[in-house]
C-alpha cells in the first residue's frame, strides 16, 4: 500500500511540473550572455527557458509592460517593448533584450 501511495504522490507531481502548455508565441532574448526564452500561452501562462530549466509562470499585474511569475515571486520575468528583466531566486540578471531576426 505504501509503495502505491508513493508512486501516485510522484506521478502527481509529475504531471504538475511537466504541463503542457498550448504556445501561441515564442521570444528568445539576451540576458547578458545567457539566452533565454519565453513561450507564451493561452490563459495568461508562459514557460521560461533557461540554461536547461524550465519555470511554469502566470501574467500578474503590472503598472507598466507585461509581468510573469510563479506563485511564490522567486522567478520573475517583466517584459515592455523589446527588453525585459528577470529575477530567479533573488538573483537579477542583466537587461535582458530581444534577439534579433535577420
Amino acid at each position: 500500500m505504501k509503495k502505491a501511495l508513493i508512486f501516485l504522490l510522484f506521478g502527481l507531481a509529475s504531471c504538475a511540473s511537466h504541463r503542457e502548455l498550448k504556445t501561441v508565441k515564442s521570444v528568445d532574448y539576451f540576458c547578458g550572455t545567457q539566452s533565454v526564452t519565453l513561450h507564451l500561452a493561452e490563459r495568461e501562462e508562459a514557460l521560461l527557458q533557461l540554461d536547461g530549466h524550465e519555470f511554469f509562470l502566470k501574467q500578474t499585474i503590472s503598472a507598466s509592460g507585461v509581468r510573469y511569475a510563479d506563485k511564490s515571486e522567486d522567478v520573475v520575468f517583466w517584459g515592455k517593448g523589446n527588453e525585459a528583466s528577470l529575477e530567479i531566486d533573488k538573483t537579477i540578471y542583466p537587461k535582458c533584450l530581444e534577439k534579433e531576426i535577420n
